[in-house]
């Protein structure tokens, strides 16, 4: 047994030089030094000193590399999947939601990745739903790199589904036209997902059919108008309310 504690503490001794090898210029290295610490992450007695180590693991979201944050997220996923380490997770959820405002999009992806993984537990919808995410993924929602938006898809259904999205109706709703018609396949579903889901809901479907409608038709008769000068009409008439109220 005192060789086993002896171990384990020698192992403890190693999760700080494993963290800094997951900045390792190779990529190789990066990718050996995250498994090993998933794999710690299995032992009940070297959990907690994974746990403790969150905030920097956390830290590699914002890597330069585009490889790290991926890897990075995927490893704290793995770890949400335990109870502790999920509440850890939660605890430090107020510094991985700005980092979706981030410039870099592997760092929006791992941040998204993270959130909508946490979702998924019971446990943490509260937690989710009491933070300022809900009040700020409107805008999130334009973003064009599909890593980002298609966890950030899952996230806004699930707040619309739980009643928490009340603003930025508009907008939404010519981000999802928008996806539609984009080149990437994966854009068009999130778009496609995002009008399905609003309409599944009886307080939004009026606006719903109000604004693809008068979409369309400026599509279809003013053959000079691009979308954006369409999407720039509606938002006009919602400011000066001409739209159905929500």
């Amino acid at each position: 047994m005192r060789h086993i504690a002896e171990l384990h503490d020698l192992v403890r001794q190693t999760v700080p030089a494993l963290i800094n090898l997951c900045k390792d210029k190779g990529p190789d290295v990066r990718s050996a030094a995250i498994t090993t610490l998933g794999k710690l992450a299995e032992n009940a007695e070297l959990r907690t000193t994974v746990r403790k180590s969150l905030t920097q693991i956390i830290h590699l979201f914002s890597h330069r590399s585009p490889t790290v944050p991926p890897a990075a997220a995927g490893l704290v996923c793995t770890l949400s999947e335990d109870p502790l380490m999920r509440a850890s997770v939660k605890r430090r959820l107020k510094h991985i939601s700005p980092l979706l405002k981030n410039n870099a999009p592997a760092t929006r992806a791992a941040a998204a990745k993270v959130v909508e993984t946490l979702m998924k537990y019971p446990d943490s919808q509260s937690t989710i739903l009491q933070s300022s995410l809900p009040l700020t993924l409107v805008e999130r929602l334009q973003d064009h790199e599909v890593d980002v938006l298609k966890p950030l898809t899952g996230i806004f259904c699930f707040l619309v589904n739980q009643g928490q999205i009340s603003q930025g109706i508009v907008q939404v709703i010519l981000d999802a036209l928008r996806a539609l018609d984009h080149a990437d396949t994966s854009i068009q579903a999130c778009g496609a997902t995002i009008l399905l889901v609003m309409a599944a809901h009886a307080h939004f479907r009026d606006i719903l059919c109000e604004v693809c409608a008068i979409h369309a038709s400026f599509r279809l008769f003013m053959r000079d108008a691009s979308p954006q000068d369409a999407d720039i009409i509606l938002q006009r008439m919602e400011y000066f309310g001409l739209l159905k109220e929500l």
